[in-house]
């Protein structure tokens, strides 16, 4: 009885979610070392619009930094503190959907 019980947890955690994946690939695709992001926290925007969550990964000289906020939306993935569209989506993210 055992058994059948762990096959269908197994099964149910393998089946991710596939926007959130997407989601995690574009941040991935901004990161020094990809491979090496560890997510935490990835939720959908309040908006309706996207995912935000939070991202550790090595950085260019081999070390693990902090978990640093992160938001996607339509493609697109911006990390909290890099570049100017971070703000732009975090508008869009926060925004109560209508």
């Amino acid at each position: 009885m055992r058994y059948p019980i762990i096959l269908a947890l197994l099964v149910v955690t393998a089946c991710g979610n596939p926007m959130i994946d997407d989601a995690t690939d574009a941040v991935r695709a901004e990161l020094a070392d990809g491979p090496s992001a560890t997510f935490r926290s990835v939720t959908a925007c309040p908006s309706g619009q996207g995912y935000y969550g939070q991202v550790s990964s090595i950085d260019r000289y081999g070390v693990r930094t902090r978990f640093i906020n992160f938001i996607y939306d339509d493609g697109e993935a911006a990390l909290a503190g890099v570049g100017e569209d971070y703000g732009e989506l975090r508008e869009v993210c926060a925004a109560r959907a209508g």
